[in-house]
Order: structure tokens, then C-alpha cells, then sequence
């Protein structure tokens, strides 16, 4: 009787491919922290959950940047590891950005991440 329905109007519970984005995106809360894990799904997707974002590929896109600031939460691990922490909260201070376990924006943290890794870089380069 419901055979020819599509399956998002089918009356019968069944896994769709968005449960697996919601559940993969809400996998990478831990891993990006609470702050920039909501800064991500309110700026991309228009939402405080991810069960409440419709389009699939606003999803993807949500997914993606989740993923992303995953790399870039591990390039800050390894870069705040080769400086000295008053150089980590000078540069903070210079961008007048949050602490770091606060940053909820994505940009932030590609802000924060490419700087320090420049003065890293150049610490190495005066080094030796």
C-alpha cells in the first residue's frame, strides 16, 4: 500500500542517509569541543542540531567542516607544543582572540593555527 512512496514519506522508521551524517557529525563533537562544534553547525548549518538541518548536502558541508577543524585542532596541538606558551598568548593577545580551549570559530582557528606555525617557523629559521 505505502510501496510507492518515497522513503522520506515512507510511514516506517528506516536509516537515511542523513541519520549517518547527524551521527557522524555529532561523532566529531568531542574531538572540536562543545564551542566550536555549535560555532560550526550555527554558521553552516543554520542549526543548533544536526537532526535539525534538512538538505543532505548542507549536512556534507557541516560534516566537512567539522572534519577540517578536527586537522586543525591537531596542527595547533602539534604547533603550541614547539613554542614557548608566552608566545602562544602573545599571538592570542596580538589577535585578540578567546584562550584556545574557547575558540568557537573556524576562521579563528585558522587564524591562530597559521600564525603560530609562522612563528614557529621562523624560531626554527633563527635557531640555526
Amino acid at each position: 500500500m505505502h510501496r510507492d512512496l518515497p522513503v522520506a514519506l515512507s510511514p516506517w522508521p528506516c536509516s537515511l542517509p542523513g541519520d549517518d551524517l547527524d551521527a557522524r557529525i555529532l561523532g566529531l563533537e568531542k574531538a572540536v569541543g562543545t564551542a566550536l562544534f555549535r560555532g560550526i553547525l550555527r554558521e553552516y548549518g543554520r542549526a543548533n542540531q544536526p537532526k535539525l538541518i534538512r538538505d543532505a548536502a548542507i549536512k556534507g558541508k557541516v560534516l566537512q567542516m567539522l572534519e577540517s577543524a578536527t586537522r586543525g585542532l591537531d596542527r595547533l596541538e602539534a604547533v603550541t607544543q614547539r613554542l614557548d606558551p608566552n608566545t602562544v598568548k602573545g599571538l592570542l593577545d596580538k589577535l585578540q582572540v578567546p584562550p584556545l580551549n574557547e575558540i568557537a570559530d573556524i576562521k579563528i582557528l585558522q587564524t591562530v593555527v597559521f600564525g603560530l606555525e609562522e612563528l614557529a617557523d621562523s624560531d626554527q629559521h633563527h635557531a640555526a
